[in-house]
């Protein structure tokens, strides 16, 4: 999530209807405003994500929550770099 804003952001991107998702249920509904963030170590990073979609030149962003079975290539790329990383 952090990444794609962060992208967006520093080459200036707009457009019409930006499209999230993944494979966190729990954050989907947090971003989209349905479940509170109540955890104090999460609120940071919670409010980085909102701070730069109010940033962002786009119209309509809608998030939508996938599965981690449906999600499996993006799952696996995430887990290499996790390995890669430590």
């Amino acid at each position: 999530l952090f990444e794609g804003l962060d992208y967006l952001l520093d080459f200036d991107i707009s457009c019409h209807k930006l499209f999230i998702r993944g494979d966190s249920e729990i954050v989907i509904r947090q971003m989209e405003g349905e479940y509170n963030v109540n955890s104090w170590n999460i609120i940071p990073y919670f409010n980085n994500a909102q701070d730069s979609l109010n940033q962002i030149d786009c119209n309509i962003v809608t998030f939508r929550h996938i599965y981690r079975d449906e999600n499996w290539e993006a799952d696996k790329l995430a887990n290499e770099a996790i390995r890669n990383e430590y």
